[in-house]
């Protein structure tokens, strides 16, 4: 396991929760760089005993895959091996799954560039087929995938990870961030609160 400023390129990350892969429709391993995520603030809480804490973490990283290493709308994925995960939280356009045990937590990040797409055409669909009269908004059975763009991400139904697939070869990389911290007892959801906040 490195931590700090390392910058390398592997098959696999182990961490104390279990070891993530990217791997492809296969299951051949893909090989992804590893760099210090640069989203890195410090977390401030309330501890249970009332004392201020600041927590941050050496692990906190960024993975960064190639697109050249991948092929057109194949469906890859990243996951890990290890600790059951759940879904975690969501922001605009992001979204993590995490888990904890053993005094360790761990969340997985992803970006997904095609939200607001995903969303007008849920609207459109809903809209049609009169889920929308009804108060809701349904997305459609499958997406038009031609309006978007770079890649598409979807949470793996266990939630161990994410199902991702090329769109077009505009960026040279994807990136998914994962961050894990040791946590101290009865402090335990402000540990995961903050490895969703890093990641997402």
């Amino acid at each position: 396991m490195k931590s700090g400023n390392d910058n390398y390129i592997t098959d696999n990350l182990q961490t104390p929760c279990g070891v993530i892969y990217v791997v492809d429709e296969a299951g051949k391993r893909i090989p992804f760089s590893v760099c210090k995520n640069s989203f890195d603030c410090d977390y401030e809480f309330e501890s249970s005993s009332g004392i201020t804490k600041k927590i941050n973490t050496d692990t906190n990283f960024s993975l960064m895959i190639k697109t050249s290493d991948l092929k057109l709308h194949a469906k890859n994925k990243i996951y890990l091996d290890g600790i059951p995960l759940d879904f975690g939280c969501s922001g605009e356009r992001v979204e993590c799954v995490s888990g904890g045990n053993n005094g360790w937590f761990i969340a997985i990040g992803a970006y997904s560039p095609n939200d607001e797409e995903k969303t007008h055409q849920s609207y459109l669909y809903s809209k049609k087929s009169g889920y929308y009269e009804q108060g809701y908004i349904v997305e459609p059975v499958k997406y038009d995938e031609s309006k978007f763009e770079w890649y598409d991400v979807e949470m793996l139904e266990d939630k161990s990870g994410f199902l991702f697939w090329l769109i077009d070869t505009k960026r040279e990389y994807i990136f998914f961030n994962v961050a894990w911290i040791k946590c101290e007892p009865d402090d335990e959801w402000h540990y995961e609160a903050v490895v969703q906040f890093w990641t997402t």
